[in-house]
């Protein structure tokens, strides 16, 4: 039996995972777990708080505790919002439990014994009130990059220059204020310099085998295009795993070099001595590790040096999945700031949780950074999802019942229809499996998302309502087929939708089973199912809309402004107007945005407005909506328009292609995000309108240039 190793990067302890942090790594993770259990592979899914480091000392600082209180605290949380996610490991850990001292000094002590670390003499700064060297984050002061008062010692947080401590202007101790001195001290390095051609054999077979993904390939050989220099593995710090060397005494491990470990000390204090099976078995286990990007160097490069260094039969990456950022509506989450949904925000928001996974899951940031965005949420789940499945579900239970008595025949073998529709599903479900079992999360649910359309295409075109007058046993089978395939529908959505699939399981009256149970339709002849019951209730504007204000931030902006920052508004040149040719109402327009090249635009403008009319205008188009197809012809942008008592005029303006549609009065600037899919709604929810022929954003005048957008035959009315 083929055995699986997940990790998901360990969450820092000292704050709340938010709808990023939970999609990056512990919810990808999950769902690839679930797969690989439902495929029957012997599997062990691991992660843990990371605890140690100066973030915790200086949060300590900060509350007026111990780091040992801070972690306690927010490890429950940690603990208590996984579980409201349904986040099912096999074991949540610690890293400051006692199984992380051991493994972590066992591998540097192998490391130092095979000549992989360095002793460095450099120049620290030194508190001489407090007696003690200055760790990055206990050190505060001007930014050299652009003067902030405040900046860390490792990063500045206006400008976001990475920074050293001795580069900070007029330092200060975070913890007495005083000046510190530099002090000259040692400290420890792993040779990377040193470990490259072991490395570099890694990554070129390990990439290959376990089919990494762009952003990690692309990450990691810059790291080698740059040369591994020596790392830092020590720090001026009491709170953290201690170093066991002579001159040590008063230093810890740099945070990342244990953390990284914290999967394999998890793993030994889950399992005892029967960690060995999983972390000292590369032939047998396949290590798949989930995260963001920027834990990726720290994975593809760090860990595998330590184990690689140490000597010992490690089990290494296989494969990476590694996301993008998931920001919110334009901007980053923020608890301090109230933007954002926050793990502790789920209980109290009260929709049903698997919204929130299946929502993750199907947005999920694989090859860009990506948008939560609140319309988009509803139009998922009311229509990818309820309008989808669910009422597939409701509708063929109800007709079953209703004409059949709620029974699930074997006709459907006889019908010719019936039978090239199961291989139809069986194509698909291989498909499906193939995708889950290669950790394509996102690309694995939409297609299953398609073999639930396949199947209200089959319901739609053969009508059983009617087919029933001529041929109920043709009717009996269709209806029959379509609920065995909802049957493995509901076998497929366990692993992004656990509890959802269970209400379909009941419903239909199955027993809830793994992949193995996928296509045994033959075995549920006479099947008897539950009388129907509505399962889903879709979600509604006015619950949406609470929801986004609640969540947008402590500054009171309407969800007009909110929705209008996100989208991208610019100026276009139409370069040619021709007939869409299989619909006669409908224009295709071929424009220049300045976007680097030219956009097609499927518009309703026929028998409003002529060829002539549109051709060498410019005017305004949304280009970051979702892009629709209209009979094979694809539309990349939405042009505007503003139409009363059936006179329509497109929205012109005096300006160049790619210029941008922002708020004259400069109270705030469109935020959009490039490249981000965002449904209608939201350019619905801004609520764009002509007031007295001039453009508006409630009480604003929206203007590209400084110069207003002027209307002359449509004086008043809502832009589509």
């Amino acid at each position: 039996m083929k055995k699986i190793l997940i990790t998901s990067a360990l969450p820092y302890v000292n704050n709340v995972p938010h709808l990023g942090n939970i999609i990056g790594s512990v919810l990808s993770a999950d769902v690839f777990a679930r797969i690989c259990r439902l495929s029957g592979f012997d599997t062990f899914y691991v992660c843990a708080t990371d605890e140690y480091g100066t973030a915790t000392e200086t949060k300590a600082l900060e509350e007026n505790t111990s780091p040992q209180q801070i972690c306690d605290k927010y490890h429950a949380l940690h603990v208590q919002i996984y579980k409201d996610f349904a986040i099912d490991f096999d074991y949540f850990g610690r890293t400051s439990f006692p199984e992380q001292q051991e493994i972590t000094q066992q591998v540097f002590l192998e490391l130092s014994k095979n000549g992989f670390i360095q002793e460095k003499t450099s120049h620290q700064l030194y508190c001489p009130q407090d007696k003690m060297f200055l760790a990055d984050r206990f050190v505060e002061g001007i930014c050299p990059k652009c003067s902030y008062q405040n900046a860390r010692g490792d990063q500045c947080d206006k400008c976001s220059a990475l920074l050293q401590p001795t580069d900070l202007i007029s330092p200060k101790c975070k913890i007495c204020s005083t000046e510190p001195i530099t002090k000259e001290t040692c400290h420890l390095y792993i040779d990377l310099q040193k470990l490259t051609p072991q490395l570099s054999s890694f990554f070129e077979k390990a990439s290959s085998k376990g089919k990494w993904p762009a952003n990690a390939l692309t990450l990691t050989k810059s790291w080698f295009k740059k040369g591994l220099l020596p790392r830092p593995i020590s720090r001026d710090l009491s709170w953290g795993v201690p170093i066991p060397m002579a001159g040590y005494e008063k230093k810890v491990f740099y945070v990342w070099f244990d953390a990284v470990l914290g999967y394999v000390s998890s793993t030994k204090r889950a399992l005892g001595s029967a960690w060995t099976n999983w972390w000292n078995n590369p032939d047998e286990v396949l290590l798949y590790q989930f995260m963001a990007k920027d834990n990726i160097p720290f994975h593809t490069i760090m860990l595998p040096a330590m184990m690689l260094g140490s000597n010992s039969k490690w089990t290494t990456l296989h494969h990476i999945s590694s996301v993008e950022y998931l920001n919110y509506e334009g901007q980053k989450f923020s608890k301090s700031r109230n933007i954002g949904v926050f793990g502790d925000d789920i209980v109290k928001i009260g929709l049903p949780i698997d919204w929130w996974r299946f929502y993750l899951i199907a947005n999920r940031p694989e090859t860009a950074d990506t948008n939560f965005n609140w319309h988009k949420f509803k139009q998922e789940v009311n229509a990818n999802f309820i309008d989808n499945i669910g009422n597939l579900v409701n509708r063929t239970v109800v007709f079953c019942t209703k004409y059949f008595d709620g029974t699930i025949s074997n006709l459907w073998q006889k019908e010719p229809l019936t039978l090239d529709f199961k291989k139809q599903v069986a194509l698909n479900v291989e498909d499906i499996t193939q995708k889950m079992q290669s950790a394509q999360l996102k690309n694995s649910l939409r297609t299953l998302l398609d073999l639930g359309r396949l199947t209200n295409k089959l319901f739609q075109e053969t009508a059983p309502w009617q087919l029933i007058k001529q041929d109920a046993n043709k009717a009996n089978a269709i209806i029959s087929a379509i609920l065995l395939t909802l049957r493995d529908i509901a076998i497929l959505l366990q692993p992004f939708m656990p509890s959802m699939a269970v209400k379909i399981f009941d419903q239909l009256n199955f027993k809830v089973t793994n992949f193995s149970g996928l296509l045994t339709w033959s075995n549920y002849n006479n099947h008897l199912i539950k009388k129907p019951t509505v399962l889903f209730t879709k979600l509604t504007d006015e619950q949406i809309e609470s929801l986004q204000e609640k969540y947008s931030g402590d500054v009171n902006e309407s969800s007009q402004i909110v929705s209008f920052k996100q989208l991208k508004i610019v100026a276009g040149k139409i370069l040619s107007v021709s007939d869409h040719k299989g619909k006669e109402h409908l224009y295709v327009l071929k424009v220049d945005c300045s976007t680097g090249k030219s956009l097609f635009v499927v518009s309703a403008l026929k028998g409003k407005i002529t060829k002539d009319a549109l051709l060498g205008k410019v005017a305004l188009f949304v280009l970051n909506l979702s892009i629709l197809e209209f009979d094979g012809v694809i539309s990349e942008a939405m042009i505007l328009t503003v139409e009363k008592k059936k006179v329509l005029e497109v929205l012109e303006v005096l300006a160049s292609p790619g210029d941008r549609l922002t708020v004259g009065t400069n109270d705030f600037n469109n935020e959009a995000n490039e490249g981000v899919d965002l449904a209608l709604d939201v350019f619905k929810q801004a609520e764009i309108r002509v007031i007295n022929g001039s453009l508006m954003l409630k009480d604003s005048r929206l203007v590209v240039n400084g110069q207003p957008v002027k209307t002359s035959l449509v004086l008043n009315g809502k832009v589509s």
